[in-house]
This record gives C-alpha cells, sequence and structure tokens, in this order.
C-alpha cells in the first residue's frame, strides 16, 4: 500500500472513511479516475445514482 499512500490518505479525510475502508474502495475502484468521465459515471458504476421511477407523473412500481 506504500505507492498509494497520498491516495489512501485523501480517501482518509471523507467522514466515516478509515484506512482499512479506504484501502477497499482502493481495491474495487483502484486510483485512475480517469476512467470515468466524470463523477456521475464512478457514482453509476458504484450504484449510488438514484433511479428515476416516474415519468409523465406516472410512479413505476417494480414488483420482484
Amino acid at each position: 500500500m506504500n505507492p498509494i499512500k497520498k491516495q489512501l490518505a485523501n480517501l482518509d479525510t471523507i467522514p466515516g472513511v478509515a484506512l482499512k475502508t479506504a484501502q477497499m474502495i482502493v481495491a474495487e475502484i483502484g486510483v485512475d479516475m480517469s476512467i470515468f468521465p466524470t463523477e456521475a459515471h464512478l457514482s453509476s458504476w458504484a450504484g449510488l445514482s438514484p433511479g428515476n421511477n416516474e415519468s409523465a407523473g406516472k410512479k413505476k412500481v417494480h414488483t420482484s
């Protein structure tokens, strides 16, 4: 983890993210953010983007 010490330290500044969590984030996403054109792309890839379940005033209901 020495080569990415700076990136881990940056992630550690996020409230609720400690070193172990920062390491897990880097393990999943990596440190090269150039693969995501925008932060919205990263958010979507991570599954953190809200869904749009409404169209023309009608709410879509998903049943499983």
